[in-house]
């Protein structure tokens, strides 16, 4: 075999196996999309049943206060009946922040993942190419170098959107009490 054969199938090789790693990401990415839809309507589905729930405990207050006649203490369940639905749909109001914060986690996850695939693609392509030992000790080290500091601002990234989710779920339940 040539030189220039074995360039061609070192070329075709490379080209498919980029085709296959890049086909991978868009469907790793497809399926966390679908995964945090799912679980966005989930969540929106409980939230609603926090809310029909609110409006029946509320309903379940004023029947009770009516059935026993109860005039003075009709006050007191009427101040359970606000109380319970003040809490429910602050809980309701935290649920709606912590779906949304949900799903910015998945899309920062799923695009972490697919760059890490396509930089995987582009570090095997460097590897592939080296000549020399040295060279090939120049590049791995370089490629571990990378690797450490893409999860570190991964991670980084992951935890600043958590913390802002996490304080705008708290600003939610303390603006919804008052």
């Amino acid at each position: 075999m040539s030189t220039d054969e074995g360039t061609a199938i070192k070329l075709s090789l490379r080209a498919k196996a980029s085709q296959r790693d890049k086909a991978a990401a868009e469907g790793v990415r497809s399926t966390a999309e679908e995964a945090a839809a799912a679980s966005k309507q989930g969540i929106e589905a409980g939230a609603e049943i926090i809310q029909l729930s609110t409006q029946a405990v509320q309903r379940s207050m004023e029947q009770l206060a009516t059935i026993f006649g109860l005039a003075g203490e009709g006050e007191q369940a009427q101040g359970v009946a606000n109380s319970t639905t003040r809490n429910l749909d602050a809980i309701m109001q935290c649920n709606t922040v912590l779906v949304d914060g949900g799903h910015d986690l998945a899309h920062i996850w799923t695009d972490s993942f697919c760059s890490a695939v396509l930089r995987n693609v582009e570090n095997t392509e460097r590897l592939l190419r080296c000549r020399t030992l040295t060279e090939l000790g120049s590049v791995q080290s370089d490629i571990m170098r990378q690797s450490i500091e893409s999860v570190i601002q991964n991670t980084l990234r992951l935890s600043e959107s958590s913390v802002q989710i996490a304080r705008g779920a708290a600003e939610r339940c303390r603006v919804a009490q008052l």
